[in-house]
């Protein structure tokens, strides 16, 4: 963003954090910008591992109930 953050194009936006270069689809296909936006209020979000993804799954639920015990796990999959 540029310019002042106090202006109405920008009111409301937090850069929260900064990723790198993300994939999708196919490995080999040229790589866009993309910015991630919050989706309602559901939430969403990857996870990348060198190890079995199947693995972390206890983990990743352990870590979604210490950030909230209310927040609803719908669905993981690898």
């Amino acid at each position: 963003m540029s310019g002042d953050p106090d202006t109405e194009e920008s009111a409301g936006w937090t850069i929260v954090g900064v990723v790198r270069d993300a994939k999708y689809n196919d490995l080999r296909r040229e790589i866009h910008p993309t910015m991630y936006v919050p989706s309602g209020d559901a939430g969403t979000f990857e996870l990348r591992t060198a190890g079995d993804p199947e693995s972390l799954v206890p983990a990743v639920r352990n870590v979604i109930r210490q950030a909230g015990s209310d927040l609803p796990i719908v669905g993981i999959g690898t």
